[in-house]
């Protein structure tokens, strides 16, 4: 997975500014910085997860570009439609039963519920601009508070990759 260390910095560099500009007109440039941020990590945390299993274990070449054309042709990161469908395409759906059975529980379900949150602020963002007064951005705060709980259920998914060998 990517190291978390700069993007904790990051959005702590984004919050930090974000909290002198409440109140004024740059604020919400921060919260969508914010989230862009974590979900760019998220999406390439995820492909490292992938990657790193698939060169673990595959030899073929036309099977490791299988994998990486698998991981460009996804373009999101909900768990169920995108980073579990590059996880069966690279350990195969019995693994995937296998190592859906070891993961905590807990840290799944906050995983998959901030996920499905940021996606949709991502969304949201990604698909406006900032017009003005109207415009509610959670602050980055908010984003950060998700960050932790996807950073908690990836490490999970990871050691559970190597809890039942794969």
């Amino acid at each position: 997975m990517v190291d978390k260390t700069q993007i904790e910095n990051n959005l702590t560099q984004i919050s930090a500014i974000f909290q002198k500009h409440i109140g004024d007109n740059e604020a919400p440039y921060y919260s969508k910085l914010a989230i862009l941020e974590a979900c760019g990590w998220i999406e390439e945390s995820m492909d490292e997860i992938i990657r790193d299993c698939a060169n673990k274990h595959l030899k073929d070449q036309k099977n490791l570009n299988y994998v990486e054309e698998c991981i460009r042709d996804t373009h999101s990161f909900k768990y169920e439609t995108n980073f579990r469908k590059m996880l069966i395409q690279t350990i195969g759906l019995i693994n995937i039963e296998k190592l859906e059975h070891v993961f905590d529980t807990k840290k799944f379900i906050q995983m998959t519920s901030s996920l499905g949150e940021l996606k949709q602020r991502r969304d949201d963002q990604a698909h406006t601009y900032v017009k003005g007064t109207t415009l509610t951005i959670d602050a980055p705060s908010w984003t950060q508070r998700r960050f932790l709980n996807v950073y908690e259920g990836l490490k999970d998914i990871e050691s559970s990759i190597y809890k039942i060998g794969l």
